[in-house]
């Protein structure tokens, strides 16, 4: 299996106090991104650093470019892909913090193929975490 993601935590609720989580993202063209999700405790912001971030909020779709902020409030879908031809790299931040676990949990069950959307929602929901859609699908240029 070929790694299409990765995370780097660069600080976490036990070093905030519980305030935020921040983590760097790296994710390969051509691939899927997790199924669209709503985080009912905590808001969620993506920074593109490098390349194309393609984001669903809600049912409006959004390319986002290096130097792009988009906020995400809890309680609304999202889900997110590269959307371009070369690695995206992203910060990730949520307030208030403690969704290391979320990832720790989920990981293993989103690197399936297909994933375990059964398991998934149950891992997903120990963190007030629910699925609420399919991924979108690979982006694939013109």
């Amino acid at each position: 299996m070929t790694e299409t993601e990765h995370l780097l935590w660069k600080v976490t609720a036990d070093d905030t106090g519980g305030h935020f989580d921040a983590a760097e993202v790296t994710a390969l063209p051509f691939v899927s991104g997790p199924p669209q999700h709503i985080h009912d405790r905590s808001d969620e912001i993506f920074y593109v650093l490098e390349g194309t971030l393609r984001v669903l909020l809600g049912e409006d779709l959004h390319d986002a470019e290096a130097g792009a902020l988009v906020y995400i409030p809890r309680g609304t879908s999202h889900t997110w892909i590269n959307g371009g031809t070369t690695p995206v790299r992203f910060l990730t931040m949520y307030v208030p913090g403690g969704m290391q676990g979320f990832f720790e949990a989920t990981a293993p069950l989103v690197q399936q193929i297909p994933p375990d959307l059964d398991a998934l929602a149950a891992a997903a929901g120990q963190f007030d975490t629910r699925l609420s859609g399919p991924p979108l699908p690979p982006f694939s240029p013109s």
